[in-house]
């Protein structure tokens, strides 16, 4: 059953939106693409991109070719929404698929100093860091630095999701 992406609307500003952008190119063969990926592109984004990204699937379904772009739903902390999409290019020149997790605005403000707040709201890019905690050997956390650019400088400030809080 094809959904209809096209009615897809998503406006709620309480959610910090993160898109990974995971490129890969054809194997020389041409048969397959790479095991690994070629580029990562990882950035914050509004609910306004979000929803626009979501709504133009059936327009890159619409190629020809061997062109695909589907999406898949998942349950979020936002709801059941589009998380992934993986769209292949004409004649297999390459393969992207698109990520989105959602992060509570309230709760990373809640916790967060006066520079954790800036940095939160100019954030235009993340990076993410998995670790084994200490205390703990079956679990694995994440850290994210959220990543913005003020007059040529680079701020940063890192959540980590394990422990709930900003850390240095």
């Amino acid at each position: 059953m094809a959904e209809n992406w096209r009615d897809f609307t998503f406006t709620d500003n309480r959610w910090i939106i993160l898109k990974e952008k995971v490129t890969y190119y054809p194997t020389d063969s041409g048969k397959s693409f790479h095991r690994k990926p070629d580029e990562v592109k990882r950035e914050v984004v509004e609910p306004k991109h979000y929803e626009n990204f979501v709504t133009s699937i059936p327009f890159f379904n619409n190629w020809g070719n061997g062109a695909y772009c589907r999406g898949v739903r998942n349950y979020t902390p936002a709801g059941y929404l589009p998380t992934t999409i993986t769209t292949v290019g004409p004649e297999k020149c390459e393969k992207n698929i698109v990520t989105f997790r959602f992060l509570s605005k309230r709760d990373l403000e809640e916790k967060a100093g006066w520079r954790e707040k800036e940095v939160l709201r100019k954030a235009k890019s993340y990076e993410s860091e998995k670790y084994v905690p200490a205390n703990v050997c079956y679990a694995i956390a994440e850290r994210i630095k959220f990543i913005t650019e003020d007059d040529g400088v680079t701020h940063f400030a890192t959540w980590d999701k394990h422990l709930e809080r900003w850390v240095d």
